[in-house]
């Protein structure tokens, strides 16, 4: 019996939806629908993020005169125009409105706000403050599961211990290695003032 050559059947087609703008939703297209008187924005900084401004490459590591005099030049006037716009902006808000309230927060807190214009040691935001909370606060999650009263104790003395070595610029391994060798030779209790990490950073540069 001869084949038989059966040719494949072509796909349909695929239908391309068109989805209706936003503009067109109700009947009226975005050509035609009617401009809305909108707020002016507040001032920005383009392409640019806050820690941007007065500040170098983390590696340059720069001093806080230079950051100082950075965010004098680049920083101080967009403050200024950002307290403009939003005493502007209150004065066409309802005086009980949420965004009365956060406004009124923000400028009663002004001199605050605007103290790392002047300080170049201050950093513009928190970012650095919270990353160093951040192992507390898992750790005390975790402690909730140290067994016993006791052993949450010392499990917080212990953590308290790590975290000030950090603070100190000291490594909490080679500390609790050397202090915990002392303490088991018997290291006379007046030399334990010797063992605190800031002590002992001294002692071991």
């Amino acid at each position: 019996m001869p084949a038989i050559a059966v040719s494949p059947i072509p796909s349909a087609p695929a239908v391309r939806r068109r989805s209706p703008s936003v503009g067109s939703i109700g009947g009226a297209s975005s050509s035609t629908a009617p401009n809305h008187r909108r707020r002016q924005s507040p001032p920005t900084l383009s392409n640019a993020s806050p820690n941007a401004i007065g500040s170098k490459p983390r590696s340059a590591k720069p001093c806080a005169e230079e950051r100082r005099h950075a965010r004098q030049r680049r920083a101080k006037p967009l403050v200024e125009a950002l307290k403009t716009w939003l005493e502007k902006t209150l004065d066409q808000l309802a005086g009980g409105s949420t965004l009365a309230q956060a406004i009124r927060y923000g400028l009663s807190r002004w001199e605050g706000l605007t103290r790392f214009i002047d300080a170049g040691r201050i950093e513009i935001d928190s970012n650095t403050v919270e990353r160093s909370m951040r192992p507390v606060a898992l750790n005390r999650k975790n402690a909730l599961f140290a067994g016993s009263d006791h052993g949450a104790a010392n499990w917080a003395m212990l953590a308290s211990l790590i975290e000030t070595c950090k603070r100190h610029s000291v490594n909490p391994q080679a500390y609790l290695t050397d202090v915990l060798t002392k303490l088991v030779n018997n290291c006379p209790n007046r030399r334990l003032a010797e063992l605190t990490p800031w002590a002992w950073t001294a002692a071991n540069p």
